[in-house]
């Protein structure tokens, strides 16, 4: 989701950037926050679930950015599919083969991770399958399921230009509204089937509805992007306090999904106004939001191995424990980025030319 947006040929939608890096941080302090109960003091600090939102808020961006890139960079649908391979498959390879040998040969420090031949096979070509060790459609690095989503979006994106280049957006809709449709007959036992009928597929679409109302030009007032910014965030606090929402819960696109489709929607609206500054900071976090949310959780998990082991809740309140496991994922997350997934895209990307 890194693809350089604009409202004409030449301007970046930096808003959208800046969103990207939010969603990512967000979902690191969420997961953060779940250390402090093994190995904080418990001093105040209650869970954070809608930290995983930031996967909602990227699901929306991506749904605007796919109509996006199809509209102004016109492509066959094998070279859109080609793109999207180099830019998300590498760095997450490189992650799912570490931890799939990782898992072999130090099962002990994994509590529910498994890996077998076809759940490793099916986790690389981004399918989702059965994990036997959790009885879910999970791959071998956990978090990689909300990527087996990004890249059926992608696909059926690639499949959408080749059969319909002129309305990509629309037989991609239907598909999924096929697919919600049917989710209604599928059995309870049926795991990938439940996986891709689920309705979180509905913030793919209404990314790509705020596509066609921001070029309609009706995304273009900084006084109804502060009035969305605040009242996106505002639903996300109350659902945070007041609905508790499971990571595939079918009411999921409703609570997490809607805030997030509204904080999207005001973020445009800066853009389209004009009004967003410029942070070379907050751009990079933009970039490196992919790698941000791959290594945060491998970054946590030493974060977590040596604040227990030295017995550090004995020294400092749980707020040091969170704001050093994010600060500390942040920064591994840009050496990754730097040193791993930029170079790994760009092999990619030169070998399928």
């Amino acid at each position: 989701m890194r693809q350089a947006l604009a409202k004409g040929d030449h301007e970046q939608l930096w808003s959208l950037q800046y969103l990207r890096a939010i969603a990512a941080i967000l979902v690191v302090i969420g997961h953060a926050v779940q250390i402090v109960p093994l190995h904080g003091r418990g001093d105040g600090f209650r869970e954070f679930p809608i930290g995983g939102a930031g996967v909602d808020i990227f699901f929306v961006i991506s749904g605007f950015i796919m109509c996006h890139i199809s509209a102004t960079q016109p492509t066959s649908g094998w070279q859109f599919f080609k793109r999207r391979l180099a830019r998300v498959g590498p760095a997450y390879w490189i992650v799912t083969l570490a931890t799939s040998v990782a898992i072999l040969l130090l099962p002990s420090l994994f509590r529910s991770s498994t890996v077998t031949l076809p759940l490793f096979l099916a986790s690389m070509a981004f399918i989702a399958w059965p994990n036997p060790g959790l009885n879910a459609a999970m791959p071998v690095f956990l978090i990689g399921w909300t990527l087996n989503y990004e890249f059926y979006f992608y696909a059926l994106f690639a499949l959408a230009i080749a059969l319909l280049p002129a309305r990509p957006w629309l037989l991609v809709g239907l598909i999924f509204a096929l697919s919600w449709a049917l989710g209604a007959w599928v059995r309870p036992d049926n795991l990938i089937a439940q996986f891709y009928t689920h309705p979180i597929t509905l913030e793919f679409v209404g990314g790509m509805a705020l596509w066609k109302a921001y070029r309609a030009g009706w995304l273009r007032s900084a006084i109804w992007g502060f009035a969305l910014v605040v009242m996106g965030t505002t639903l996300l606090g109350w659902v945070n306090w007041a609905v508790p929402i499971a990571r595939m819960d079918a009411m999921r696109a409703l609570y997490w999904g809607l805030p997030g489709l509204i904080l999207v929607a005001g973020a445009l609206c800066f853009d389209g106004a004009g009004r967003v500054w410029h942070s070379p900071i907050w751009k990079l976090l933009g970039d490196a939001s992919y790698s941000i949310y791959l290594i945060h959780f491998l970054s946590l998990g030493i974060v977590r191995l040596v604040w227990g082991q030295f017995g550090l809740k004995h020294h400092f309140p749980d707020i040091v424990l969170v704001l050093c496991a994010v600060i500390a994922s942040l920064f591994a997350s840009l050496i990754f980025y730097w040193l791993v997934e930029r170079p790994a895209s760009a092999a990619v990307r030169r070998a399928l030319r």
